[in-house]
């Protein structure tokens, strides 16, 4: 793991310089799968707009 690689925010993690195994099936955001074996799922946000 690098953590420099990292696409969060935060870049500290106790794997870094670590091998890691496995995949990634699916990917879960506030209760609902947004990411089911590199299928994503139809957006069910909302677009939060600047009010200038």
């Amino acid at each position: 793991v690098d953590p420099a690689e990292l696409q969060h925010r935060n870049r500290i993690t106790a794997y870094a310089g670590k091998t890691l195994h496995g995949v990634v099936k699916s990917t879960w955001l506030h209760g609902e799968r947004i990411n089911d074996h590199g299928t994503l799922t139809e957006p069910s946000g909302r677009l939060l707009e600047r009010n200038n």
